[in-house]
């Protein structure tokens, strides 16, 4: 009984994600070779957001604050899925030159 009671007051509440939210892609211009054109935004849009991504990168330690930061500037879910690519892409190439820098001990 006491174990019981202990168990509910200490129980941590589940955190759940929102069910109402629909992600549906824009598709724009399925016959170009640029995801920001498939997407339908501006060559100065990507810039933007791969600014964007690229200063949190670089300014947070852990990766879902810089996540966090990134889709804090995003306004529409093509936004965000070319915000993630180029995340990813960012992140490949950092880990790349770290792994380049161990090799020659600089």
């Amino acid at each position: 009984m006491i174990m019981k009671w202990f168990r509910k007051l200490f129980k941590k509440k589940k955190k759940s994600y929102p069910q109402d939210n629909e992600f549906k892609l824009c598709i724009i211009d399925e016959k170009s070779d640029l995801l920001h054109d498939i997407l339908g935004m501006t060559e100065v849009r990507c810039q933007e957001i791969s600014k964007v991504v690229i200063e949190a990168y670089d300014r947070n330690d852990l990766m879902h604050e810089s996540l966090d930061e990134i889709l804090a500037n995003c306004k529409h879910i093509n936004e965000v899925v070319l915000a993630l690519s180029v995340f990813h892409k960012y992140q490949e190439l950092h880990n790349k030159k770290t792994a380049i820098n161990k090799l020659f001990g600089i």
